[in-house]
């Protein structure tokens, strides 16, 4: 069960069909007919071993441009200790890695300008007080099961 492999006008096709991610433009560009280039397009999508062809070069170019954060925080170490470097762009590399590592975040300081007072203080040791004038009824009292 070996899968079809596409030819050469096919390759050109998916090739110009990841970058311009149109089918019509991509069958003109691979040279096909622009009367039935889209068409070609619908049914070249379609087939499987086309679909494997795309997904081979998209991963390929995926892997390719694959830059991790180690690779560029090392290149940015590099520039910010390279003394041939301007010392703008060895402070622009330490910025850089700097924000990064979220080493300056802003703070703001907050400043109040109103004042508190107390109006009483209040004991917790003692017992509370119960105005005379408010009912007993009102205060019950609720023992947790």
């Amino acid at each position: 069960n070996t899968m079809r492999t596409p030819s050469e006008m096919q390759k050109r096709f998916v090739r110009a069909y990841v970058r311009l991610e149109e089918g019509k433009a991509a069958a003109i560009e691979a040279g096909y007919s622009a009367s039935t280039a889209t068409q070609i397009a619908n049914n070249l999508l379609k087939k499987d071993y086309i679909q494997a062809y795309k997904d081979e070069i998209t991963a390929g170019a995926a892997h390719a441009a694959q830059v991790d954060v180690n690779w560029v925080m090392q290149r940015l170490v590099n520039e910010a200790e390279n003394m041939e470097n301007s010392d703008g762009a060895r402070i622009r590399a330490l910025e850089l890695i700097g924000k990064k590592l979220k080493m300056f975040v802003d703070q703001k300081e907050v400043h109040h300008t109103h004042e508190a007072t107390f109006f009483a203080n209040i004991d917790l040791d003692e017992p509370v007080l119960l105005p005379s004038n408010v009912p007993e009824a009102q205060f019950e009292t609720v023992e947790p099961n």
